[in-house]
């Protein structure tokens, strides 16, 4: 019953343009992780649906000075180091239509669509995905299924150990950067560094 249900909800995610892959946990036999993708199109196709605003092109506008121009130095303590965490890139924005996706700034597909949009995109898909149809009767989302014990449970995967730096320079474990230097109680105080934490 549970298999039925579960073989059902899959292929219907893969009919949705979605791939899955399983793979087998190296603690426990029984146990296999389901990972979904999201390809381009999909990406593209639910951006639009769900009228996500996308970057247009960078900010050009000048910022205005702080009213706080004579407190330079007080304003310099609540700001990240940013020689370690990079300052955020400014973009007009839109809401996303594949129709006009030449007028988006896309530099790499890779990353136009951050973690969060991404997540966030599939977790829409996920939620809405039907996995049995009884008498007229629609049952959908991932929510009933980890909840009926179909799936033990469904999230988005994280980086590495927060605690822990990485072992390569040139790629930071960017949540340990956010905990030392910004989600640490010592740095209570600074501006959120709003890309990393998303």
């Amino acid at each position: 019953f549970k298999l039925r249900k579960r073989r059902a909800y899959e292929s219907n995610l893969i009919c949705d343009g979605l791939q899955l892959e399983a793979t087998r946990s190296v603690l426990d036999d029984k146990l296999v992780f389901v990972k979904v993708h999201a390809p381009w199109e999909v990406l593209c196709t639910y951006a639009e649906i769900m009228h996500i605003k996308l970057p247009l092109k960078p900010n050009d506008l000048k910022t205005r000075s702080s009213a706080f121009g004579n407190f330079n130095w007080f304003t310099k303590v609540l700001q990240v180091d940013e020689s370690i965490i990079k300052p955020e890139q400014e973009f007009f924005t839109a809401p996303f239509e594949k129709s006009r996706m030449n007028d988006f700034y896309i530099q790499d597909r890779d990353t136009f669509f951050n973690p969060a949009t991404r997540s966030r995109i599939v977790y829409f898909i996920l939620s809405r995905i039907k996995y049995q149809i009884t008498d007229n009767v629609k049952k959908f989302g991932i929510n009933k299924l980890v909840s009926s014990g179909i799936y033990k449970a469904a999230f988005p995967l994280h980086d590495c150990n927060f605690s822990t730096p990485s072992k390569d320079l040139s790629c930071p474990n960017e949540r340990y950067l956010l905990y030392r230097e910004w989600a640490h109680p010592r740095s209570i105080y600074k501006k959120q560094p709003l890309d990393l934490i998303r």
